[in-house]
């Protein structure tokens, strides 16, 4: 699914008109969890979720890391050397829009029952981050 959504994102950022020198990368925020506690910090976090089933995938809707391909160099969005920056937050909003629509075309186009596999999304605005859920895996 990561890879299916990466893929997705980086042609809809093309179709924006993103040159072909740069790259964006959404930041995955959490993927696996532990049954052990070593999770610590995720306090709000249920103890059976999707996450410690390798089913949940957690990507930062306010952390991208823009890559000028040629040279390897990157920036990451949230930087605080670009927070008050006007065109900064224009670009995140754009690039954030663009993974909401990504999201939103890979949970319509999966309900259809020819689909490989079925997903969920919900955008959570006080973790700042979209938590995808791969709820099964149909049989072809």
């Amino acid at each position: 699914v990561l890879v299916e959504i990466a893929t997705r994102f980086q042609k809809s950022l093309a179709n924006a008109g993103l040159p072909n020198d740069f790259t964006v990368r959404p930041i995955v925020t959490s993927l696996v969890r532990t049954f052990d506690g070593t999770n610590r910090t995720l306090t709000n976090a249920a103890p059976d979720s999707a996450h410690t089933y390798g089913l949940g995938i957690d990507l930062s809707d306010r952390r991208f890391q823009i890559i000028h391909k040629p040279t390897q160099t990157y920036i990451t969005l949230d930087d605080p050397l670009l927070r008050d920056n006007r065109d900064s937050e224009r670009i995140h909003l754009i690039i954030s829009r663009i993974l909401g629509e990504v999201l939103m075309d890979l949970y319509v186009e999966s309900n259809n029952d020819e689909y490989e596999y079925k997903v969920v999304f919900t955008y959570e605005p006080n973790a700042v981050h979209h938590h995808i859920s791969v709820l099964e895996e149909l049989k072809k």
